[in-house]
């Protein structure tokens, strides 16, 4: 439900709330799941894609290098 309301804010154009809980959605994954389990890198993927549209390229290629 969380992941959803981070595409709702970066589809309306809030990229910075969005990106924000995106961050956090990627860090609790990583904790509770374990950073190989399938919801952290869906996580993880979509921080990137929020990295990359602010311009954040290098971070983007950062996180998704460390997808398994």
């Amino acid at each position: 439900m969380i992941f959803r309301l981070g595409e709702s804010l970066r589809v309306s154009g809030l990229l910075q709330d969005a990106l924000a809980l995106q961050e956090a959605l990627r860090t609790d994954g990583e904790h509770v799941l374990g950073p190989d389990h399938p919801d952290t890198i869906t996580a993880r993927a979509t921080l990137a894609t929020g990295y990359s549209a602010l311009g954040g390229h290098h971070d983007a290629e950062l996180l998704r290098s460390n997808d398994p």
